[in-house]
Formats: C-alpha cells, sequence, structure tokens
C-alpha cells in the first residue's frame, strides 16, 4: 500500500509520484488549476473555472474529487485517468468482478458508489464494524409492509430493481439504511461540533 498523505512526498515511491502526476495532468487537462502549497508545507490548491478553490493533502481525496468532478465521458476516454482509476479502487481496496464493484461485502454498479462508500467508511468510526462475509446481491421481490416503514424512516425509494438513497443504489435494504445511518451519525456529529464551537 503506498502512503496516501501528500505530506510524505519524500518517502513516496515512484508509482506514487507517477500517479500523482497523472492526477494533477488530468485536472488541468479538463480546466482546473493546480497549485502547490507553500515550501514548508506539502500539498495542492485546486481551483475550477468558477474560482471555487479546494485543497488536499490526500492523493486518494485528489483523485476521488478528479473522478467526482470531470464528465464520465471524458474520464472513460482518457487512458491516464483509466490508470488513476485502478490506482484509486485498489488502494480502496474494491474489486471489479467484470460487471460489478465490491467494496467490503457490498457490490455496486457504478464504481463512483464504492468508492463515496469506500471514502465514508474510511472517515467513519463505523469502518470497525464492516464484516467480510461474501457479497450480497440478491435478486429481489420488492420491500414487504415492514420494509416500507423502514424505508419511510429514512427517505428510502426502491425502483423495482435497487433501493435508493442519497443518489446511490443498493441491491439489499440493510445496505441503504446502514449508509442512512452513518450519514446520519455523521451529521450529529458534526451539528454537536458546531454547537460547542469546535
Amino acid at each position: 500500500m503506498h502512503t496516501d498523505n501528500l505530506a510524505q512526498k519524500p518517502y513516496a515511491d515512484s508509482t506514487w509520484h507517477s500517479t500523482l502526476a497523472k492526477a494533477i495532468f488530468i485536472l488541468r487537462k479538463n480546466g482546473f488549476a493546480v497549485e502547490a502549497f507553500s515550501a514548508d508545507r506539502f500539498g495542492y490548491y485546486v481551483t475550477n473555472s468558477a474560482g471555487a478553490q479546494r485543497s488536499f493533502v490526500s492523493i486518494i481525496e485528489l483523485i476521488i474529487f478528479a473522478k467526482e468532478e470531470i464528465p464520465e465521458s471524458r474520464w472513460i476516454e482518457d487512458d491516464g485517468a483509466k490508470e488513476l482509476e485502478r490506482y484509486l479502487l485498489a488502494e480502496l481496496s474494491i474489486t471489479f468482478n467484470g460487471q460489478q464493484y465490491q467494496y467490503s461485502e457490498y457490490l455496486y454498479d457504478h464504481a463512483l458508489d464504492a468508492i463515496n462508500y469506500a471514502k465514508l467508511m474510511r472517515a467513519s468510526k463505523h469502518q470497525t464494524t464492516i464484516t467480510t462475509s461474501q457479497p450480497q446481491y440478491l435478486e429481489q421481490e420488492g420491500p414487504n409492509e415492514e420494509e416500507k416503514q423502514r424505508m419511510a424512516t429514512y427517505g428510502i425509494t426502491y425502483d423495482g430493481k435497487h433501493y435508493q438513497y442519497a443518489g446511490y443504489r443498493y441491491g439489499r435494504l440493510d445496505d441503504a439504511v446502514n449508509y442512512a445511518k452513518i450519514i446520519a451519525c455523521n451529521e450529529n456529529r458534526t451539528a454537536l461540533r458546531t454547537a460547542s464551537g469546535t
């Protein structure tokens, strides 16, 4: 596993440096300005065409940002972008079986869904509850009445094949509920920090 923190650049290997260079090149190619931090701090500022700026000290976060912001049509046409995606999936322990992406025991139709869930779990204290059981992606017969009540509680919908929450699709209701609970927990922690002024 390569180091993730851009602040540890001197200790990173050649693959890490090559990946970072590709990420910066692709962002600039798609209209983003990328500037390094000052000499005594390592990281990058990324600014879009509207002038909105974000800072990154994690190569994983930098690549995820590129994946989210660059249109999929451009992404899939760029060999460098494909290499970045492969690097990102490996670093996040996401696999692809030819049809779906797997993170932990969860399966996703789209890479970005798996990436965003892995990102959330990396930042969440709930990551210790992740199991390593076999993937669950069962044919759905539609929710029963009890499941519909759970869906209503968390604002989850069902499209006839997938359960959907916050723009993501799940093969199992339990997975959608788990994600909804994590989001609610993170929002509660943020609200408490804001209220306490920390």
